[in-house]
């Protein structure tokens, strides 16, 4: 029943970007630097974890990938994992929601360079690898500054990378099960960190006019009825 509950979210997620993108594709995200800096319950002591670098796999639908308009949106869905630095037997696994909102600063038929805000939404689970008895899990909102670019390699084909440094509200537990029952800790916090994404996108019909001629096609219509 949960996974069903999980396809369907992803389903209402996916549905309205699908009918509207412009393209789609899959990429690899991969994040050489991140850290949590969180306090424990209550308690107003913070301390720092590390992350080793971590990478993964996403698929990305956009709507606009090279045409030539000011704005596009990229809806990127994506599973990823790093360990800790501390303890390299202890792994976050995070599902990211990846809503970018991208201005293209420079186009051409060839390149498309942008900047734009990102907003995520992520969902983690901890486990271990050497003792099954511990976990947890987590829940975060962050905000991100990135910038990218796009390059078309004909009419179908487009390579695309970009770049963020994120920070994101996290709340989360560590759960641990003995014989004695599941005692959990909760913590919340900020995690941080910088991540590089490597697209390669399909574009659905997609052509690169310039404004200026499509207001010529339009008058050339309007003078035609």
């Amino acid at each position: 029943m949960k996974k069903m509950k999980n396809l369907l979210l992803s389903a209402l997620i996916v549905a309205p970007i699908t009918a509207s993108a412009s393209g789609m594709g899959v990429y690899i995200p991969f994040t050489p630097s991140q850290s949590d800096t969180v306090s424990l319950g209550s308690s107003s002591t913070e301390y720092t974890r590390n992350f080793n670098s971590g990478a993964g796999f996403g698929v990305a639908f956009d709507s606009n990938i090279g045409k030539d308009k000011l704005y596009n949106y990229r809806l990127g869905l994506e599973y990823g994992s790093a360990d800790f630095s501390d303890n390299p037997e202890l792994t976050k696994s995070t599902f990211n929601v990846v809503n970018t909102f991208g201005f293209g600063v420079y186009r051409n038929s060839r390149v498309r360079l942008w900047v734009g805000p990102r907003l995520n939404i992520q969902f983690s689970k901890y486990a271990h690898s050497t003792n099954p008895n511990y976990g947890g899990g987590e829940f975060g909102i962050g905000i991100a500054a990135a910038t990218g670019i796009n390059v078309s390699l004909g009419r179908v084909v487009s390579l695309a990378a970009d770049i963020d440094y994120r920070n994101a509200v996290v709340a989360g537990s560590h759960d641990y099960t003995s014989t004695y029952g599941t005692s959990s800790s909760s913590y919340s916090g900020v995690n941080s960190g910088v991540t590089a994404r490597f697209y390669v996108l399909f574009k659905f019909g997609e052509t690169f006019q310039p404004v200026s001629a499509q207001q010529q096609n339009q008058n050339a219509v309007d003078q035609s009825l």
